[in-house]
């Protein structure tokens, strides 16, 4: 079973050791801590969350991570690495790192502060981008797919104005 944060878990610090315990109190999981980084082994879920405004830096989470209704949130850790990212309905994120890396799935909805992606941003397999009213484009540099079979679907954003020249995916689907 995933890392499940609510509401009742006031997360007030960005200190690694401190959300470490948190996490490990909270949910009964084991976060290993080497070299600077903190490890995961399962998926991490943080939803319905008013208190959370960022993650603790240098995270690695090999199952992957999801945010969903965290009304504060205003920025991802820098460091991050997981398998996959689901950010749903979280209003005040308006950046995601430069640093950010994605192995298979991205999937953005809801974030009206999201104007772009990093252009330094990779996403191995998949990119969605939903219900996003700040979005306007995918950088230059963006890479998706890299490893074959991208997909790059960008849905009911109304000021998406442009994909970069360069480009390479295997599908495509703006509505």
């Amino acid at each position: 079973m995933g890392l499940i944060i609510n509401s009742k878990l006031k997360v007030n610090t960005v200190d690694p050791i401190v959300i470490k315990r948190m996490f490990e109190q909270a949910a009964g999981v084991t976060l290993v801590e080497k070299n600077g980084r903190l490890f995961c082994d399962d998926k991490v879920c943080i939803e319905n969350n008013e208190e959370i405004t960022t993650l603790p830096e240098f995270m690695t989470l090999r199952r992957g991570l999801v945010l969903k209704d965290c009304t504060n949130l205003t920025e991802l850790p820098k460091g991050l690495i997981t398998n996959c990212i689901f950010i749903e309905n979280c209003p005040k994120l308006e950046t995601l790192p430069i640093d950010l890396w994605v192995k298979v799935d991205v999937r953005i909805a809801g974030c009206d502060g999201i104007t772009s992606l990093p252009d330094t941003m990779v996403v191995l397999r998949n990119l969605s981008i939903e219900n996003c009213k700040g979005f306007t484009t995918l950088p230059e540099g963006f890479k998706v797919g890299i490893m074959g079979d991208g997909r790059i679907e960008i849905i009911d954003c109304p000021n998406f104005k442009s994909l970069p020249h360069a480009l390479a995916v295997d599908v495509v689907e703006i509505k």
